[in-house]
């Protein structure tokens, strides 16, 4: 058995539409910091089109391997992995990296990856999917006619490059040994001042990951970054359910999280208005003993 034909053809016109975004306008208008915009043009688009080949290659072996019917099992954070590697080693041998600093930051790329994954691990399993199924009335995988259109998986993908790319960059940027002309303009001064982002972005991702992002694994509400006419740019989506047949497994804590998040956000709320009407109640009841 081979390749599903439609499912290859599916998946290379949304990577080729990705891509033609990537080659024209990449202005930031999100509000949002992002790393890309520290770099100079070509190697803004050089970067965003590595994470977007190994994405798309790793896809096709996986299709690949499911058309053979070995099932295929894969994890998130593996394939998050394997990216990310593949794209250094492009780095590495184009760039011309130091590769001694990637293992010694290897602790804290790990907490990236775990934050980029608990962010985005649902929108990238979605995407995958969609692209590895061969029957798509297969009851083990999505249903793909749940997906709301091709538009929208385009917006999931361009959302996972541009949010990966700050993994990547996080690497470039802040090794002492980068070649200058990376980035755009960038003082000494301002080279220390980058540096010094190491820890706001190491902290912010432990602390999202841990405590923060469970409530938003609980309502399924995405803010995709996305390439428009503009720019980058921010849409909001709304997926009240990726996953058929499985559950999302959360630990304890973010368990304690979600519950807490529950009852600031709804319980409390309700019980504090009952008391306010049952207080209502007796304060007119009383007021017409006097």
């Amino acid at each position: 058995m081979i390749i599903s034909s439609q499912n290859v053809i599916s998946l290379q016109v949304i990577f080729t539409q990705v891509l033609l975004k990537v080659n024209t306008n990449l202005t930031n208008v999100t509000g949002e910091i992002l790393l890309v915009d520290r770099l100079e043009s070509p190697i803004k688009v050089y970067i965003l089109r590595s994470i977007l080949e190994e994405m798309q290659s790793l896809c096709i072996n996986l299709s690949y391997y499911n058309s053979q019917k070995t099932k295929v099992t894969y994890k998130v954070d593996r394939f998050l992995q394997l990216v990310l590697i593949r794209v250094y080693k492009r780095l590495k041998r184009d760039i011309l990296i130091s590769p001694a600093y990637f293992h010694d930051q290897h602790s804290e790329i790990k907490w990236l990856l775990t934050n980029f994954e608990l962010e985005n691990g649902e929108l990238l399993k979605l995407l995958i999917n969609s692209f590895i199924s061969v029957d798509i009335h297969e009851a083990e995988v999505y249903d793909r006619k749940k997906l709301k259109t091709e538009k929208l998986l385009i917006s999931i993908l361009e959302n996972l490059v541009i949010k990966f790319s700050n993994i990547i960059l996080y690497i470039l940027i802040l090794n002492a040994k980068f070649p200058p002309y990376i980035l755009r303009g960038v003082s000494d001064p301002e080279l220390y001042s980058l540096k010094l982002e190491k820890n706001n972005l190491y902290w912010n991702s432990y602390l999202a990951s841990t405590f923060f992002r469970p409530k938003y694994i609980y309502t399924s509400l995405y803010a995709l970054k996305i390439i428009g006419y503009e720019g980058f740019c921010t849409k909001l989506v709304y997926l009240p359910k990726l996953r058929v047949h499985e559950e999302k497994q959360l630990t304890t804590l973010q368990f304690t999280v979600v519950l807490y998040f529950e009852l600031v956000d709804f319980v409390f709320p309700r019980v504090t208005q009952v008391f306010s009407i049952v207080k209502a109640f007796f304060i007119r009841k009383l007021s017409v003993y006097p």
